[in-house]
């Protein structure tokens, strides 16, 4: 679209607002009824980008921007009236300008042509309707540019605009996360920002940021400010109106690279690199390890704390964090979306696509792969963020793709390729560590842990002795997180904090001071006048007929096809009883214990009304040998 294109439909928007604005009654609240999974890489993006008009509350002035207050001498029912439509073009513009991220000198540009049409009570300038800061406090610090929001004024932010969502909690535990986000391909700068969140359905909020061209030359310096806020509000907690909580760091979700800077440990090349066990690697062109039980001596958290660790190498400093009642071994989680997903997925395919003779398959074996899943799209849920990709591909697939592939597609598009049965132990264990039902999860958690030391003791038989380095021992380390924390890796992962990153990334335009930039973004988002949805007020998944959005697990077991839509949350749906369904693999266990079965036909449904609430979750229905499906 050229600019002139873009200036017209943004004028012509802006005209829309303003005609919307003179006939709104101001007490009309549109909420979308349709969500993206938790598990959609979009998801945090969406959230944040999205804001959504918010009724208007014209009793509450403390709600209402200084510019617009009503006036209290007001005697006539028609100035109530104006005023509040001056309040609800502004407010529209505003909404309208962060959700479609407006430059501000086309919002500039846009508000004189208002202001032209007889619209003289808005602003001259985009910075004074969208109240973006004059100033922003920056400092010199740990070698590059600094800046602290804070914790406090995070969750204060996040209570304002989730009022409805915050009266139902008591404690808040924090989910922290340090990462570095390249910003552009030209230079080697960098952002590295401390962020935090402590629910699902809530968008992760910016702590504190620092720009440079290196990573933070002192984690002392670069977490001072945040572990002095922390020792704080974990002593007398946070009051929001007559609600009191107490604060608590439930765990830092963080890749290999910055836990080894947080901890000052050794980093994940080195030979007692693993954090979880003293075993010690050995070189065979890199550093591997040749994973036995009984090396597996697991690392404790006071030996940490008395730097205990620091005649093998492990430890280089000592970490503040421990100061502060971090606990450096138990409070940091194996985050299986770098580890598992970007670590051993990424691994194994690129092992059979270009590794040694023993496993590297042939070309015909990767085409007839790619062919399969691409003849796989369109048919993956609209929850899932891509649809499968070809292995010619495989450089530029993300780590929902990996995931997508261990999960769903992978146990199909490799049947009868491989070692078909060590692929699926791997499938197997993740599936149950990534369960969301506790019972399921918890009753097989020791299983999974014996199929990735399984998994781990065999990869040197079938991928060679090259295999096994640091992501690929820590699997055997990946149950302890479950049994810690008592929960999916799902909801230890990093996925929310890389999507949040992306979004900041955004808001950044150009290369003058980016810390100032996504600050003023942040202010922007702040003062407007809306509260933001949250993702309980909205159905758990989409539902239609079509063929990728009809297939169901009902909480009876059976599976269900959504045949027809009906009024009331009620469906005409086709059941398929786990009777007339059979394993799709066999070994390392039923594949019916993850809901997992292979259908030859759909001739023995039965028709009848499915209620909403039976519903339990969605399913993903694969062909499979042209003529049968396959579900999961």
């Amino acid at each position: 679209m050229s600019r002139w294109q873009k200036w017209r439909k943004d004028t012509a928007d802006a005209d829309l607002i303003a005609a919307q604005s003179d006939s709104d009654d101001g007490g009309t609240s549109y909420i979308n009824n349709q969500i993206d999974s938790p598990h959609s890489q979009s998801d945090w993006e969406e959230r944040v980008e999205t804001i959504q008009q918010n009724n208007d509350e014209s009793s509450d002035v403390s709600d209402v921007d200084s510019n617009f207050l009503f006036q209290q001498s007001v005697e006539s029912e028609s100035s109530d009236e104006s005023e509040n439509e001056k309040f609800n073009l502004n407010s529209n513009l505003t909404t309208w300008a962060i959700k479609n991220k407006i430059t501000r000198s086309s919002l500039t540009e846009l508000l004189g042509i208002l202001r032209g049409a007889g619209h003289t009570d808005l602003p001259k300038d985009a910075r004074t309707l969208l109240q973006t800061p004059k100033n922003i406090d920056i400092e010199n610090k740990c070698g590059g540019k600094y800046t602290y929001l804070g914790i406090e004024n995070g969750l204060r932010n996040v209570f304002s605009r989730n009022q409805n969502f915050v009266k139902n909690i008591k404690n808040i535990d924090l989910k922290i996360n340090v990462d570095g986000l390249p910003l552009f391909k030209s230079t080697s700068d960098s952002l590295w920002p401390i962020l935090a969140y402590f629910d699902k359905n809530i968008s992760p909020f910016i702590v504190a940021l620092y720009y440079g061209k290196e990573k933070p030359d002192s984690v002392t310096n670069f977490t001072s400010d945040f572990l002095e806020e922390w020792d704080n509000l974990r002593q007398f907690g946070i009051r929001w109106g007559d609600q009191h909580f107490n604060l608590f760091i439930s765990c830092f979700i963080c890749d290999a690279p910055a836990r080894c800077f947080l901890k000052c440990i050794k980093g994940h090349t080195g030979y007692y690199a693993c954090e979880r066990c003293t075993v010690r690697g050995s070189w065979n062109g890199r550093v591997v390890y040749d994973t036995v039980e009984q090396d597996i001596v697991p690392r404790t958290d006071e030996i940490f704390l008395e730097m205990g660790y620091q005649a093998d190498g492990h430890q280089n400093n000592i970490s503040v964090l421990g100061e502060y009642g971090i606990k450096c071994i138990s409070n940091f989680v194996l985050d299986y979306m770098h580890l598992v997903c970007l670590g051993v997925v990424k691994r194994v395919l690129h092992y059979l696509k270009n590794g040694p003779r023993q496993c590297k398959l042939g070309g015909h074996q990767i085409s007839a792969i790619s062919a399969k899943l691409k003849s796989f799209q369109g048919l993956l849920p609209s929850e899932f963020a891509r649809q499968p990709r070809g292995l010619n591909e495989l450089e530029r697939w993300k780590a929902t793709e990996y995931r997508q592939f261990l999960l769903y597609t992978g146990p199909v598009v490799l049947k009868k390729v491989l070692s078909y049965t060590h692929f699926l132990t791997l499938t197997v264990a993740m599936s149950i560590l990534l369960s969301t039902d506790p019972a399921t999860r918890n009753a097989n958690v020791d299983y999974a842990d014996q199929l990735l030391l399984f998994f781990v003791k065999n990869c040197n038989k079938i991928y060679g002795g090259t295999f096994n380095v640091y992501n690929i021992h820590n699997l055997v380390h990946l149950a302890d997180d479950v049994r810690t924390f008592d929960c999916s890796l799902n909801e230890i992962s990093a996925f929310p904090f890389e999507n949040y990153l992306q979004c900041i990334k955004k808001s950044i335009r150009n290369s003058n001071n980016p810390i100032a930039q996504v600050v003023k973004r942040q202010r922007e988002l702040e003062s407007a006048d809306t509260e933001m949805e949250f993702s309980t007020c909205k159905p758990k998944f989409k539902i239609n007929t079509t063929e990728k959005n009809k297939y169901f697990l009902l909480t009876s077991s059976a599976f269900c096809i959504i045949r027809e839509i009906r009024a009331d949350n009620m469906f005409l749906a086709d059941i398929l009883n786990l009777k007339q369904t059979e394993p799709f693999f066999d070994s390392p266990c039923s594949s019916k214990l993850l809901n997992i079965v292979f259908v030859r036909n759909f001739n023995g449904t039965k028709r009848r009304l499915v209620e909403y609430g039976e519903l339990q979750r969605k399913v993903v229905c694969l062909p499979h040998n042209d003529t049968t499906s396959s579900w999961s």
